[in-house]
């Protein structure tokens, strides 16, 4: 009996034993109070960037007709290369290289999209007209034509083909385009004007002489003292004062902690552009003298310069620049075109022609068929905001779950997209090339 009662006792212990052997080699539970964060759980969950709006012509591809004028077709393609040769002729009138991207030609392309696109179709309505009325450009008017535009960009002695080849294959031909559409233009204010479009009598060329010669010496003498405050403000700066106060003490635009430029690239200036002359031979610290810049004068502070990301390590170094500058207010001569006859009275004549021009734009356009097969808002971004549906009435036997349950369905519907605001674009614009 007792052999029997140890026999049970060992066992039992025994099984206590392994009993209490597992359990103590079972993980812990995890208290989720105490629980340390993982490394996941510390980073904060990363946001998305917000996707900048892309305007809806940007979405079409190049076959699309985005305008149809009297059911003759402008297609996006098309439109495409007009707006890269416009931006790349108004490079070439800021000194810089046809190719040059940077804000300012990013500035320029959207507040000129609708302009470009106006062009085509004033273009499209007059090819029309002069068609139906059996009308052909002067040679005469079309080399007139490339003279005006070359003088446009700031190259008057430049060869018009040799500018044309500089803007791309592509786009030179439809910069050669815009002289030859100029010059059908032409034409057809001949036959749809009764004003003399292309004479200037001895008086008028007189008078045109005597005015600008009396614009061009106020303006000189009230642009020399503009010189004299830069100078002076570079005196107090080289003298020790800080660029930002002097700025705030003499500039016109009232610059804030002197006003900072993007980054530049020497490649994007040509030879002839005074700021990047002026950049190519200085150092960090350096001021410069009085310079004549697009919006005025200014006196230019060289913050940094190192050699850019664009070099190339078989070719001489490309400098990059930022500056801070203060600048004044300065007026712009009138063009004397160096006293030359021809020039001057090209230019009275275009006064003319430009008024003639809004005479037959508002008659063609007075009976015109003008469709915008992609919508009229081409350069805004697409509305995703799906249009609300009508609601089907309920069958029946449905009326009552419809009516019971409004907020399960509210929170299971996906919220609504919201509108992407459209990019902001300036109504000023500067004054740019046809």
């Amino acid at each position: 009996m007792l052999k029997k009662l140890d026999i049970k006792i060992v066992i039992l212990t025994i099984c206590a034993l392994v009993l209490s052997s597992y359990i103590g080699c079972r993980p812990k539970e995890a208290d989720p109070s105490n629980a340390k964060p993982s490394a996941a759980e510390k980073k904060p969950a990363k946001k998305k960037k917000a996707k900048k709006p892309v305007a809806v012509i940007d979405t079409l591809a190049p076959t699309s007709v985005i305008a149809r004028v009297n059911g003759e077709d402008i297609t996006k393609g098309e439109f495409a290369t007009w707006e890269r040769m416009r931006v790349r002729a108004w490079a070439i009138s800021k000194g810089w290289k046809p190719e040059t991207v940077n804000a300012e030609t990013r500035k320029f392309l959207l507040q000129n999209r609708a302009r470009t696109l106006g062009e085509l179709v004033k273009y499209t309505l007059i090819g029309q007209h002069a068609r139906a009325k059996g009308i052909e450009p002067d040679a005469k008017e079309i080399a007139a034509q490339e003279r005006k535009l070359l003088r446009l960009i700031k190259k008057p002695k430049a060869s018009f083909a040799d500018v044309a080849a500089s803007l791309g294959e592509a786009e030179g031909k439809v910069f050669a385009r815009m002289a030859r559409e100029d010059a059908l233009t032409m034409a057809v204010l001949v036959h749809s004007t009764s004003n003399d479009l292309y004479h200037v009598t001895a008086q008028e060329f007189t008078n045109r002489v005597e005015f600008v010669k009396k614009w061009n010496e106020r303006t000189d003498a009230t642009n020399a003292a503009v010189r004299a405050r830069a100078l002076q403000a570079k005196k107090e700066i080289l003298a020790g004062a800080f660029f930002a106060d002097v700025a705030k003490k003499y500039a016109d635009f009232a610059p804030e902690d002197g006003e900072a430029w993007e980054t530049f690239h020497l490649d994007e200036f040509d030879g002839d552009d005074p700021l990047g002359q002026w950049l190519a031979r200085s150092d960090t610290g350096d001021i410069s003298d009085p310079l004549d810049l697009d919006d005025g004068i200014s006196i230019v502070g060289l913050k940094l310069k190192y050699e850019s990301d664009i070099s190339e390590s078989n070719k001489p170094p490309v400098y990059a620049y930022e500056v801070v500058r203060c600048p004044f207010y300065a007026y712009e001569r009138q063009d004397d075109f160096e006293g030359d006859r021809k020039a001057i009275e090209e230019d009275i004549i275009e006064n003319r022609r430009q008024l003639a021009m809004k005479e037959l734009h508002a008659s063609l356009t007075k009976d015109a068929k003008i469709e915008f097969p992609c919508g009229n808002n081409l350069f805004y971004p697409r509305d995703k905001k799906n249009p609300k549906k009508k609601k089907a009435a309920p069958a029946k036997g449905e009326a009552k779950t419809a009516v019971a349950e409004p907020a399960k369905a509210a929170k299971e519907a996906p919220p609504a997209a919201k509108k992407a605001s459209p990019p902001s674009v300036s109504a000023k614009e500067k004054k740019e090339t046809k």
